[in-house]
C-alpha cells in the first residue's frame, strides 16, 4: 500500500495514483505520496532501485495521473523532467489553439481573480457550461477533472462542453505543473479544426 502524507488525501485519488503506477510497471508498495505545502501539489516519491527505464518514464508522463513523480535516481529524474516538459508544451499549444478557434480563449478565467481553489474551479465549469462541482473536484491539494464514462452517449452540445473543459483544464493544470485529470485521453480530446492542424498532444 502507498504511504500517504497527509492522511486526509482522498482515497479515490490514492487508488487512481496507485493503479497508474502499477500499470507502468512500478511497485506501488514502495512509493511515498506527499502533498507539498510549498508547491501546493501532490508529489510521488519513487525510491531506488526503481527498476524503471525510458519506457516506464514515458508511461508515467503520459498516464494522466495526478501528481509529479520524483525519482531518487538522478538519471530518471532528468529523463522524466524532459519528457514532461515536452508533453506540457504540446498540450498547452493544442488546448489554446482549440479555445482560440472557438472564440473563448480571451475570456478564460484567471486563477489570480479568485480567492479559493473551489471558486476558481466553479468558474472554469461555468466557462464551459457546467454546473459547479459537476465535473471538477477539489481536494487533497489538487483539482481533478472527471470526464464522462467512455460508454456514455453524449449529445453534440455535451461533447463540445467536455472538450472545452478538457482544453481549459489542461491549460490551468499545466501552468501549475500538475496533471490532475482522471482517466482522460488527452490526446483525443481536441477535434481536428478545419483549416488547422490536428491537436495531437502526445
Amino acid at each position: 500500500m502507498i504511504i500517504v502524507e497527509p492522511p486526509e488525501t482522498p482515497p479515490a485519488l490514492i487508488e487512481q495514483i496507485e493503479e497508474s503506477l502499477v500499470a507502468c510497471g512500478l511497485d506501488a508498495e514502495r512509493i511515498r505520496l506527499v502533498f507539498s505545502e510549498e508547491r501546493q501539489r501532490i508529489e510521488i516519491y519513487v525510491p531506488a532501485p526503481s527498476g524503471a527505464n525510458n519506457e516506464t518514464v514515458s508511461c508515467l508522463v503520459n498516464s494522466g495521473r495526478p501528481g509529479r513523480v520524483i525519482f531518487e535516481e538522478e538519471q530518471l529524474r532528468v529523463i522524466y523532467s524532459e519528457m514532461l516538459d515536452q508533453r506540457h508544451n504540446r498540450i498547452r499549444t493544442a488546448a489554446r489553439a482549440y479555445l482560440e478557434n472557438e472564440g473563448k480563449l480571451a475570456n478564460l478565467p484567471q486563477k489570480a481573480n479568485f480567492s479559493t481553489e473551489s471558486d476558481f474551479a466553479h468558474a472554469l465549469e461555468k466557462f464551459c457550461g457546467f454546473a459547479p462541482e459537476s465535473v471538477l473536484q477539489v481536494g487533497g491539494g489538487s483539482t481533478i477533472f472527471y470526464p464522462p464514462d467512455q460508454s456514455e452517449s453524449l449529445s453534440d452540445s455535451e461533447r463540445k462542453a467536455y472538450t472545452c473543459m478538457a482544453a481549459t483544464f489542461s491549460i490551468v493544470s499545466m501552468e501549475k505543473e500538475e496533471e490532475t485529470w482522471e482517466g482522460f485521453d488527452i490526446q483525443s480530446a481536441f477535434p481536428k479544426n478545419e483549416g488547422k492542424d490536428s491537436a495531437q498532444t502526445h
